[in-house]
């Protein structure tokens, strides 16, 4: 696993119920990101707005509004929404966003995922070399509650692969009740993770389907660099850089579900004889599921979150 840049680990944040266990680290409910964009979200000079990013159903309809934001002295900075100032579509995908407001450089590091790094909705399949794949390695960030930090947001990483990837022929169930593509996501989760940031990366050598590689960069020290007999360089002090992918994928928004059948055990085998065969349980699967990044992009254009980039182009062309 390459070494993850810190800024995304620090564009993590927490959700709580209220602000006294923000304070305290207390029962915690969710993950959440800060998301920067401009009016034109797919540039990364247009801008930025600031935006929490996290799961309806962690904060809208589970009650964990207030999120828990660290500051550059070490300390935490608590913002008190309440469920119906985040921004979300009823019934829609599982996404939710609140604008922040945040002072650069003073009291906030602002480490974020900028909307540019967003991976585009494919038109076909198999097409592009930036094209998430079946196999293609992933991570998230999030909140493992029984070890999340004290005085600061302290995330966990989970790390696995692509199993399949989102389809209209194949859409699940999110708490939202919402039909929708998902990726699917061959990694274990657990409470705390909804609303995590998901990242796919590759690296040298990671496509199996080619023994050619994309050279980003190459820088010659042309007074060391020498001519070798029949006219090859010597590149022993060069230095190249090949190109590596890393892409935000999307939000986790839970495990896929699954029906465990329940079978009985012969009488002498078994403590109680409380089970039937035949009946079935509600469990989670190894499998989790992401929101792409289409459909966040949509809760992302709502009219109220657009009216707030609007209003902030507004103010700095005047400035």
């Amino acid at each position: 696993m390459p070494r993850i840049p810190e800024h995304v680990i620090k564009s993590v944040f927490f959700l709580y119920r209220n602000r006294a266990d923000a304070e305290a680290c207390r029962n915690p409910g969710g993950t959440g990101f800060i998301l920067a964009t401009g009016l034109n979200h797919l540039t990364v000079s247009d801008g930025p707005a600031f935006y929490a990013v996290t799961n309806s159903h962690v904060a809208c309809t589970g009650g964990f509004p207030v999120i828990r934001l660290d500051t550059l002295k070490g300390g935490t900075d608590i913002r008190e929404f309440e469920p119906d100032e985040w921004q979300f579509i009823p019934y829609g995908p599982d996404v939710a966003m609140v604008p922040l407001e945040l002072e650069y450089g003073l009291r906030h590091e602002i480490p974020y995922v900028h909307a540019a790094s967003f991976v585009p909705k494919p038109k076909w399949r198999g097409i592009g070399p930036y094209e998430p794949c079946v196999g293609d390695d992933v991570f998230m960030l999030g909140l493992f509650v029984d070890h999340s930090g004290l005085t600061t947001n302290v995330p966990s990483a989970r790390f696995g692969n692509i199993s399949m990837l989102p389809s209209a022929d194949a859409p699940i169930k999110q708490p939202t009740k919402f039909m929708g593509e998902s990726y699917v996501v061959d990694m274990h989760s657990r409470t705390g993770f909804s609303g995590s940031p998901f990242f796919m990366f590759r690296t040298f050598g990671s496509d199996l389907t080619t023994n050619r590689y994309e050279i980003e960069s190459l820088k010659v020290d042309r007074d060391r660099v020498r001519n070798g007999i029949h006219g090859d360089i010597d590149f022993s002090h060069a230095e190249v850089r090949l190109r590596t992918l890393f892409y935000f994928l999307g939000i986790h928004w839970g495990q896929f579900p699954e029906k465990w059948e329940l079978k009985d055990k012969p009488l002498e085998e078994a403590e109680s004889h409380l089970i039937t065969d035949g009946k079935y349980v509600d469990g989670w699967s190894g499998m989790t599921c992401v929101v792409p990044t289409w459909d966040i992009l949509k809760v992302l254009d709502l009219p109220k979150l657009k009216i707030h980039r609007e209003n902030l182009m507004r103010s700095e062309r005047k400035d």
